[in-house]
């Protein structure tokens, strides 16, 4: 028997986040020419996924949509608290949210698991432009 109490919670965030960047993959697994796609398709995958963590603002709207955006400037951006949105307002999915809702666990024990999953978004991020967080 599992001893987790977030286990429900975990796999609705992970399914939820399966559901964005699955269509991502399935374009790139064709026969097809996709390489004028591999400019648009990662930014717009990526932009998606830093939704659920970072505010909205002038961070997603222009760092990451400007071609200029480097991976360096990426990696300031997840990486500085500021930034960030509170835990409470991650996006997890709304099966995540519904579990995390009537699981039996302590209200530290959900705010500990929420900022491990944005650290955890932060981490994906920085892995898929391929920079390096240094204070993660």
């Amino acid at each position: 028997m599992l001893s987790d109490k977030l286990i429900e919670c975990k796999l609705g965030c992970y399914v939820s986040v399966a559901s964005e960047v699955e269509p991502f993959l399935t374009k790139f697994q064709s026969d097809q020419p996709v390489v004028p796609l591999l400019y648009d398709e990662p930014h717009s995958t990526v932009r998606a996924l830093m939704k659920r963590y970072i505010k909205s603002g002038r961070y997603i709207k222009s760092v990451i949509v400007d071609s200029a955006a480097t991976a360096a400037q990426l990696a300031a951006i997840v990486t500085k608290a500021s930034n960030l949105k509170q835990v409470q307002e991650i996006s997890i999915g709304f099966a995540a949210k519904a579990g995390l809702k009537k699981c039996n666990e302590s209200d530290l024990g959900k705010l500990t698991f929420l900022k491990k999953l944005s650290e955890i978004f932060a981490r994906n991020d920085c892995k898929v432009t391929g920079t390096k967080p240094t204070s993660l």
